[in-house]
C-alpha cells in the first residue's frame, strides 16, 4: 500500500501537468491570432446598388411623328441603322415639331428611377440647320414628369450627337409599378433662315450600335439573390433568381454569371462553375450552377456567392451578393493525415513519456517489494551456486577407503537411493513395531553409540 501511494504522488503530478497543458494551455496558443466571428446566418445584400441604365429608342425608319420601344437591352451589331424623318416647325416659331413617342410597360416588379443620367439624340440634315435643339419629355402613363433639352448646335450632312445640359434630379424617386408604362417623348425645334415659313428639317438616327439614341436613367431594373447552397457528389449547387422589369426575353438579352469568392482568398476559377439550367418562368428566372470545388481545393468558411446580370453584350453589369457559411465533408479536405495542433502533439509525446516512467517506476518499486534473504537483499532468489566439494586430508581418504563415510555425512544419491544405514527421505515414517533406525553422526557418519 505504501508503494502504491508513492507511485501515485510521484505520476499523477505529472499526468495532471500534462493534461492542463493539452485542454488549457493548446487552445489559448492555438487561438493566439483573434478570428473573425461568425455569423449566425446567411447575410444577404439590400440588393443591387443603383446602377445608370441607358434605355435605348428603337423604331423603323419613316415619317416623324412615329411610335416606337423603349428597351435597355443593347443595341449589337446586328440592329440596323434606322432614319426618322423630322420637319421643322412652322410659323410662329416657338411651335415645336413632334418626333415620336417611345414607351416600355414595365414587367413583375416595380421601377424605381432615382434620377437622368445622360440623353442624347443622334441627328444629321442635308440642309445648314442652325439651331436645332431637341426636348425630351420622360413620361409615366403618357405624362410628362420630367422635361429636358439638349443644346442649340448646327447640323450638317455629317451624323451628330445632340446631348441634354440639364439633366433631371429626383428629389423623390419616381416608380413605375408593374402594368405602368415608362415613355420618352422627343421633339425637335430649329432657327429659321427667312423671316416667313418652315424651319429646315433633320433626320433623327436609331437603332444603331455606333449611332444610339438613348436616355441613361440612375435605377435598378433587377431583383437578383442566390438561395442557399447544397453539397450533393462532391459538386456545390447554387440557384439564382432574376426577376426583371423589362419585358425583354431573358434568352436572347439577358447575360448572367456567377462569381464564387471565399473570406480573404481569390475568386473561384470560372472552369470549374457550370450552368445547369435556365428556366425563364412568367415570374422569375431562375438559373442553376454547379462548382466543382474539389478542383480549386476550397476549404471551408465565409464565401461570397455574386450573380452578376446586363442586358446583352454591350450592357451595364449588375451585381449583388449573398454571404453563405460553407462546410466540406472531411473527405474532400487535402489536408494532412495529422491534422492536430503542434501544442497538442507536446501533450501527447508527454503523456508517453509520463507513462515510461511510470511503468520504470512501478517496476522498481515491485523489486524492492522482496524481503531479504540468504541471497540477497532485493529482487527475486537467485538460482543457489552448486556447492564446492570440500578438501578431503590425506587420513579422511585413508578413512574411507576402510569404509567410512566422506566428511559432512554421505552424499545424497541422484536416484534418492537409501544409503546404508539411512531411511529414503521419501519413506515417510518408519511403521509402528518396527526396530529403531539409527543415523550416523554429522561429522564422521559412524553408528551412535547405545547407552548403557
Amino acid at each position: 500500500m505504501a508503494n502504491r501511494r508513492s507511485l501515485s504522488k510521484t505520476v499523477l503530478p505529472l499526468l495532471v501537468t500534462a493534461l492542463f497543458l493539452m485542454v488549457v494551455v493548446d487552445p489559448v496558443l492555438g487561438h493566439a491570432d483573434p478570428l473573425p466571428e461568425e455569423p449566425e446566418g446567411p447575410a444577404e445584400a439590400s440588393g443591387p446598388v443603383r446602377t445608370v441604365t441607358p434605355y435605348y429608342l428603337k423604331v423603323l425608319s419613316g415619317q416623324a411623328p412615329v411610335s416606337g420601344t423603349l428597351s435597355p437591352a443593347a443595341l449589337t451589331q446586328n440592329d440596323s441603322l434606322a432614319e426618322v424623318s423630322s420637319n421643322g416647325p412652322r410659323f410662329p416659331r416657338f411651335l415645336i415639331n413632334n418626333v415620336g413617342t417611345f414607351t416600355m410597360y414595365v414587367d413583375k416588379m416595380p421601377l424605381v428611377i432615382w434620377g437622368v443620367n445622360y440623353a442624347c439624340v443622334w441627328a444629321k440634315s442635308n440642309e445648314d440647320v442652325q439651331g436645332a435643339q431637341f426636348r425630351i419629355n420622360l413620361q409615366k402613363n403618357g405624362a410628362t414628369q420630367r422635361q429636358m433639352s439638349t443644346s442649340r448646335s448646327t447640323l450638317s450632312s455629317a451624323p451628330m450627337e445632340l446631348s441634354v445640359t440639364d439633366a433631371a434630379t429626383f428629389p423623390e424617386p419616381l416608380i413605375i409599378m408593374p402594368g405602368e408604362s415608362l415613355g420618352v417623348f422627343v421633339q425637335y425645334t430649329a432657327n429659321s433662315k427667312y423671316p416667313v415659313g418652315a424651319a429646315p428639317g433633320c433626320i433623327v438616327l436609331m437603332n444603331s450600335e455606333f449611332h444610339a439614341t438613348r436616355i441613361e436613367l440612375i435605377t435598378t431594373p433587377f431583383e437578383m439573390n442566390v438561395s442557399a447552397p447544397s453539397l450533393v457528389d462532391g459538386h456545390l449547387h447554387a440557384q439564382g433568381k432574376v426577376i426583371d422589369t423589362s419585358d425583354v426575353d431573358p434568352r436572347e438579352k439577358l447575360i448572367i454569371n456567377l462569381f464564387i469568392m471565399p473570406s480573404g482568398g481569390n475568386p473561384v476559377g470560372s472552369n470549374t462553375i457550370t450552368v445547369e439550367s435556365f428556366a425563364p418562368g412568367e415570374e422569375e428566372l431562375l438559373i442553376n450552377w454547379s462548382w466543382d470545388y474539389k478542383k480549386s481545393k476550397a476549404v471551408e468558411g465565409l464565401y461570397e456567392f455574386k450573380i452578376d446580370v446586363s442586358y446583352g453584350v454591350y450592357g451595364i453589369n449588375y451585381t449583388n451578393s449573398s454571404f453563405y457559411e460553407v462546410t466540406f465533408p472531411k473527405e474532400s479536405q487535402e489536408e494532412p493525415m495529422l491534422a492536430v495542433s503542434t501544442n497538442l502533439l507536446i501533450g501527447i509525446v508527454i503523456i508517453a513519456v509520463l507513462a515510461v516512467v511510470g511503468v520504470v517506476l512501478f517496476m522498481r518499486r515491485q523489486r524492492a517489494a522482496y524481503p531479504a534473504g540468504p541471497y540477497g537483499a532485493r529482487g527475486p532468489p537467485r538460482k543457489p551456486m552448486r556447492a564446492k566439494k570440500p578438501k578431503m586430508t590425506r587420513a579422511q581418504k585413508k578413512a574411507m577407503k576402510k569404509g567410512h563415510p566422506p566428511p559432512g555425512g554421505p552424499p545424497r544419491s541422484p536416484d534418492r537411493t537409501p544409503m546404508p544405514g539411512r531411511p529414503p527421505s521419501s519413506a515417510g515414517p518408519p511403521p509402528k513395531g518396527a526396530p529403531p533406525q539409527y543415523q550416523g553422526s554429522p561429522g564422521t557418519g559412524s553408528p551412535r553409540p547405545r547407552r548403557r
